[in-house]
């Protein structure tokens, strides 16, 4: 995807937010073409360290967001946090499934951490923009 359909699809109107968007599906991007072009070497490229990076990644961008929902006072951050715990706990699900490293399984990682942080963003997120923008911020 372009970075101008990018910016139009995902983008909330919160800098900070917004750039840890773009720099988590950066990452996830990067991995999974590093995946592809090492398929055959997946057993001895990949390591659980690449899935502890992003999860470390993942945890710290919704404890941002979880930081200026407070800062701001959203009124649906219990649900919001909610959604964080169960993103996570998804993820890590299928992280656990990463035993023999065959390459199905990393993909289905990868695929699972997209899918979660797109229908997050789209679903949860844009409701904090437009909070941010009720709140009179453009």
């Amino acid at each position: 995807m372009k970075n101008d359909e990018w910016r139009e699809k995902y983008l909330i109107g919160i800098t900070e937010i917004d750039d840890d968007h773009q720099h988590l599906f950066d990452v996830i991007a990067m991995e999974v073409s590093e995946l592809i072009l090492n398929k055959d070497k997946v057993q001895t490229y990949f390591s659980t360290k690449n899935i502890d990076d992003l999860l470390t990644k993942i945890k710290q961008h919704y404890h941002n967001e979880e930081l200026w929902m407070k800062g701001h006072q959203y009124p649906h951050i219990e649900k919001h946090q909610e959604q964080h715990s169960n993103s996570v706990e998804e993820i890590e699900k299928v992280a656990a499934l990463i035993e023999n490293r065959d390459f199905s399984n990393w993909i289905s990682f990868y695929l699972t951490a997209l899918e979660n942080l797109d229908g997050h963003v789209l679903e949860y997120d844009k409701k904090i923009g437009e909070y941010y923008q009720e709140l009179g911020f453009q």
